[in-house]
């Protein structure tokens, strides 16, 4: 069985490419039958869990190398596909949630 971080990460990164296709086959979010299921604050939800990953996992401080998570570290490291698929969610995520929310200025910071 996987380490219980790595499931739940991997729970969220689940639920967030369904988003991705809803958001991409939408015009405006905020209109139409997906409009009640869709915020952009699940979208803010989603980018900060991947830049805490990133920045821990994938440029981790070296001098707190020795308390991170080891299951995580092989999963998300640097040097990692497991790291390189989570850059590349993390871009798509980052254009997707910009082109479709429009207007809301803590998801684009996010984003970057």
């Amino acid at each position: 069985a996987p380490h219980p971080a790595i499931g739940l990460v991997e729970a969220a990164l689940g639920e967030l490419q369904p988003q991705l296709q809803v958001l991409a086959a939408a015009g405006d979010p905020r209109v139409g039958p997906f409009a009640p299921l869709l915020s952009p604050l699940v979208g803010e939800g989603f980018l900060e869990l991947g830049a805490a990953l990133a920045r821990v996992y994938l440029m981790p401080d070296e001098s707190a190398a020795a308390v991170l998570c080891p299951p995580l570290l092989a999963a998300w490291g640097r040097d990692t596909a497991g790291g390189a698929a989570l850059l590349q969610t993390l871009a798509e995520a980052a254009a997707v949630y910009a082109l479709r929310w429009r207007g809301e200025e803590r998801l684009a910071l996010l984003g970057c």
